[in-house]
């Protein structure tokens, strides 16, 4: 399934396992964003045991669309960031939300962070780079449906976190020039 919507103003992110500071490896934080109107779309699936999604944060179409396999993008470089848990949660957040997610640092699986199921590797941050400045960034990662998630929870969790307004259903296959 594709939902598509709207970030009004995007200034920080983080996504991590929300015990580790900021001097972790395997954990993403970003807090020198161009904000306004960035467009949130993301891809989740069903696969029976996992929950995997991937969400598109860019600043127009033209930065990067989701493919059948993927996304295609336009930047300069392409940044990967490897996630990684060690309390079987991850939080993701921008701006008030990862501001909550260093505030509750010490807390074991705090409200703001979605339960896993396992430690290791939750998924990846790829942070798109035109002129020195993030174009867009592409969020990975799976939950196991053991823990009692389903897709529209997931969906709501992404959506308050990442304070997308305006979301919508939206299939449509989409494609840019590389």
């Amino acid at each position: 399934m594709r939902y598509r919507g709207l970030i009004k103003n995007l200034k920080h992110v983080i996504v991590s396992d929300p015990s580790y500071d900021k001097n972790v490896e395997c954990r993403y934080e970003n807090d020198q964003l161009d904000g306004d109107d960035w467009i949130s779309e993301l891809d989740i699936t069903d696969d029976g045991e996992f929950i995997d999604f991937e969400i598109l944060l860019k600043k127009n179409d033209n930065d990067c669309v989701f493919v059948e396999h993927g996304f295609r993008y336009k930047a300069d470089g392409l940044i990967k960031h490897q996630i990684g848990m060690d309390t079987a949660c991850i939080s993701i957040g921008t701006n008030q939300q990862a501001n909550e997610i260093i505030k509750v640092r010490d807390i074991w699986q705090p409200s703001v962070a979605l339960r896993t199921g396992y430690d290791g590797l939750f998924g990846n941050v790829m942070e798109g780079v035109t002129d020195g400045k993030t174009t867009f960034l592409s969020i990975a990662g799976s939950f196991d449906k053991e823990i009692g998630y389903d897709i529209q929870s997931v969906v709501n969790y992404l959506e308050k976190q990442l304070n997308i307004s305006d979301l919508v259903l939206n299939n449509e296959e989409c494609d840019i020039e590389k």
